[in-house]
């Protein structure tokens, strides 16, 4: 609010508005209609007009927290490419997230919380799903055979 370009008569310039919206679209390499209302949009489309309003106050810093809670896997690629693109820009993104296949796919480093405590902060080159996990319950896995899960415990 209050950022809209303006013309003579305190009125918003709309054309101007909509020429910027699409040139930090085009800059994140993604199609969409600056006029169309945001509210007819789908979740992943307006998590990318979000990323834009970020981009257009110049933030260096993004932070997502479970972004992809709510989209399919063709939005998980499109918003990935958005973030690789970010990242491309010298832009800083916080990925959240408790899937750890997205983790690898998209993060360079990975910081583990636990408890309200920092237990552990690496480049994730090198860590395994069992490191991620191993910090995030705070002791090894116990590996069960697969006929097993879900079987409740006998009682002896």
């Amino acid at each position: 609010m209050g950022r809209q370009p303006m013309r003579s008569g305190r009125r918003i310039d709309r054309r101007l508005m909509r020429a910027e919206a699409a040139a930090l679209f085009e800059r994140l390499g993604v199609r969409l209609d600056p006029g169309r209302v945001c509210r007819g949009l789908s979740i992943a489309d307006q998590q990318i007009v979000e990323i834009g309003k970020a981009l257009s106050l110049n933030a260096r810093v993004i932070v997502m927290d479970e972004p992809t809670a709510a989209l399919s896997a063709t939005e998980v690629g499109r918003l990935f490419d958005v973030v690789r693109t970010l990242r491309a820009a010298g832009a800083a993104v916080l990925f959240i997230s408790h899937r750890l296949e997205e983790v690898f796919a998209i993060c360079q480093r990975v910081t583990v919380m636990r408890d309200g405590r920092q237990v552990l902060t690496r480049e994730l080159a090198g860590l395994t799903t069992d490191d991620l996990v191993r910090a995030m319950v705070g002791r090894e896995m116990v590996q069960r055979p697969a006929g097993e899960r879900g079987k409740p415990k006998q009682a002896r």
